[in-house]
């Protein structure tokens, strides 16, 4: 949905109103299906930092790359056996 809500009420010829009840209605359809297919069950963590040099500071400094990490871990019932 790259069209806003008043973009779709005037090309619908229709209140923005109504479009924003109909995009939240959409948005919930959307979550529930992503929940069905997710493979994320549990604690999921995320982190951000930054890499760069150290004598810039701060996440403006225009030489340092921003990074975004993810961690999703599982109970292992039974760690015997090799994967």
């Amino acid at each position: 949905m790259d069209c806003s809500a008043s973009d779709s009420a005037k090309l619908n010829n229709i209140s923005v109103r109504s479009i924003n009840t109909i995009y939240i209605k959409l948005r919930k359809k959307i979550v529930i299906q992503c929940e069905e297919i997710s493979f994320f069950n549990g604690i999921v963590e995320l982190d951000e930092g930054c890499f760069g040099a150290r004598r810039k500071r701060g996440r403006g400094a225009a030489v340092k790359t921003i990074i975004f990490g993810l961690l999703m871990m599982e109970i292992v019932p039974n760690c015997s056996k090799i994967f």
